[in-house]
């Protein structure tokens, strides 16, 4: 059975998640932008704030969700890499020097 790590270095290489982040960037990138203008043409300006704020908080969930695959893979190597470091460490009676 594969590791969390093997699993997510795996998919994000894959073919298919390439193609939602490409898909998922040109996707926010054109409706970011029609979102934008049509809150900032409203004539009132608390609904235009209450808009736009709308639209960049779901601007960032989706940006989130994106980039946890690789914010968790490397969280992961991070730790793995702290293991490795432990493992090297000697255990004598006076600590390590």
């Amino acid at each position: 059975m594969a590791t969390e790590q093997e699993d997510l270095d795996q998919f994000v290489h894959t073919q298919g998640w390439l193609r939602l982040k490409e898909h998922a960037a040109k996707e926010w990138g054109d409706r970011f932008q029609a979102l934008i203008k049509t809150a900032i043409n409203d004539r009132d300006d608390d609904m235009a704030l209450r808009k736009l704020q709308q639209v960049l908080v779901a601007k960032e969930a989706v940006e989130a969700l994106m980039q946890w695959p690789t914010e968790r893979l490397a969280e992961l190597e991070r730790a793995e890499q702290g293991r490795l470091a432990a493992d090297h460490v000697p255990l004598t009676r006076r600590g390590p020097l």
